[in-house]
């Protein structure tokens, strides 16, 4: 049994590599570039380009079916891991600079993402979902054309999408699964916890690992 992480480029935290030392991106599946996986649960499958946000996923759902089918055997679990785009960039963008309604624009974005989840599941496929990580800190700085708002005003609306993910997966029976509290306290994201502006470090897999045993999934 696998668990397949498809996701952006944040599904190469489960590659099992990068670190601030060793700094690591899994390549984009099906382009040029060896794909590495270190840990026998996980494998590691970054989509990237146009439409890899939670918002607009369902555009991407052929590439999605496609790589689903090239790795999917039965008895895996395929993990969802997107959000992180919306909730940085773009949701904040629409409640923070336009100042549109912040709980009607995140159940917006958390019913279209979950339209792709139902999708699979659907097709009798075991899914589960990965929680949005913590925004990256001012410590760590990222181009502002990435982000938009203050860490904390971030770090609050990836609070409610994950909230508002998770009664989804339970409706649905579905595993949620989420490191977010283990790497932000107070609204403050922990900058040891990423590996270089935005991403995770490995010192969260030991974590992670036993969140999932906590769930049975591995």
């Amino acid at each position: 049994m696998t668990i397949l992480c498809l996701g952006d480029s944040h599904a190469s935290f489960f590659s099992g590599l990068g670190t601030k030392q060793n700094r690591y991106m899994q390549p984009v599946y099906g382009e040029e570039g060896k794909q590495q996986n270190i840990i026998p649960y996980f494998k590691s499958l970054r989509i990237s380009g146009d439409a890899t946000t939670a918002y607009q996923l369902m555009r991407r759902i052929n590439v999605l079916e496609k790589i689903v089918n090239e790795n999917y055997k039965e008895g895996d679990i395929l993990l969802f891991c997107f959000g992180e785009i919306d909730c940085r960039l773009h949701m904040s963008k629409r409640i923070l600079l336009n100042n549109e309604d912040v709980n009607s624009i995140v159940k917006e974005c958390v019913d279209r993402y979950f339209k792709v989840i139902l999708y699979f599941l659907d097709k009798k496929i075991k899914c589960a979902v990965w929680g949005v990580i913590g925004s990256n800190p001012p410590s760590l700085p990222y181009p502002n054309i990435y982000k938009v708002g203050t860490m904390e005003q971030r770090n609050k609306i990836t609070i409610l999408f994950n909230n508002l993910l998770k009664q989804k997966c339970d409706e649905y029976n579905i595993k949620f699964i989420s490191i977010f509290d283990h790497m932000v306290v107070n609204l403050v994201t922990n900058p040891e916890c990423i590996q270089d502006n935005i991403h995770l470090s490995q010192i969260l897999m030991p974590i992670t690992i036993e969140l999932f045993k906590k769930e049975n999934l591995i």
